[in-house]
């Protein structure tokens, strides 16, 4: 079975998106995966087809993505950032596997698994599943809890 070279620019941006949001958040990688998806519409609908434009597509779909995306985006991204601030203070219960200091574990709030990490600056080494913890802030799309007093 062979893959279309649009299917692979749309899986590709799939992809880039995927990594972005549970493995490396950078915002770099949301502007290349729109320039991914980008270049496999415009396949699909006739308008790219050699390689050449593909890959020039590409590139300026990368630029074009990132002028447009830059300012909306920065505010999610970077310390303390995210407009995450109305989660600040609420509960969440950790994840069955628990939260040790200095690793990402996962939290349940409001309905959604969350990454999280024990707040570096606690005192607590380990929490364990099941356990209320408190949202004392967002960084990087990675929520920082404690345990509740």
């Amino acid at each position: 079975m062979e893959v279309s070279a649009m299917t692979l620019w749309l899986i590709a941006g799939a992809l880039l998106f995927a990594v972005e949001v549970f493995v490396f958040p950078t915002m770099i990688l949301v502007f290349i995966g729109c320039g991914a998806i980008t270049t496999g519409v415009l396949m699909w609908l006739g308008i790219v087809e050699t390689i050449t434009y593909q890959l020039a597509t590409f590139f300026s779909g990368t630029s074009f993505w990132a002028l447009v995306l830059w300012a909306p985006l920065k505010g999610m991204y970077g310390p303390g950032g995210g407009g995450y601030e109305d989660i600040v203070g609420h509960t969440a219960i950790v994840s069955p596997e628990g939260l040790q200091k200095g690793k990402k574990g996962e939290v349940l709030w409001s309905g959604a698994t969350w990454n999280a990490r024990l707040d570096p600056e606690g005192g607590v080494e380990k929490i364990d599943g099941g356990a209320e913890v408190k949202i004392l802030r967002v960084d990087t799309g990675v929520l920082i809890v404690a345990p509740l007093d």
